[in-house]
């Protein structure tokens, strides 16, 4: 696995309610880890064909969760906010 961005931004087309927490390339496929603002919950999908689809395979997902809390992409101490206003702080 290969962490590609981790950049936080409101993606487009969301009302800014979803955040972009990371990209990562598993082989050649690529996920995008993602935040809902409203919900704090955590998402974690693959991006086919300029969609995002939900992963099947449990432990795919739970593998790519265990990659991002290992590069610290998921702690817990680090807010759920776009760069922009996150880092100004």
């Amino acid at each position: 696995m290969r962490l590609i961005d981790t950049s936080r931004f409101f993606l487009k087309g969301t009302q800014n309610r979803f955040i972009h927490l990371a990209t990562v390339h598993h082989g050649v496929r690529e996920f995008m880890c993602f935040a809902d603002k409203c919900t704090n919950k955590t998402y974690i999908e693959e991006i086919t064909g300029g969609s995002l689809v939900f992963i099947e395979d449990d432990s795919l997902a739970q593998g790519i969760a265990d990659f991002l809390t290992r590069k610290g992409v998921l702690e817990i101490s680090k807010p759920t906010l776009p760069d922009d206003q996150w880092l100004k702080r």
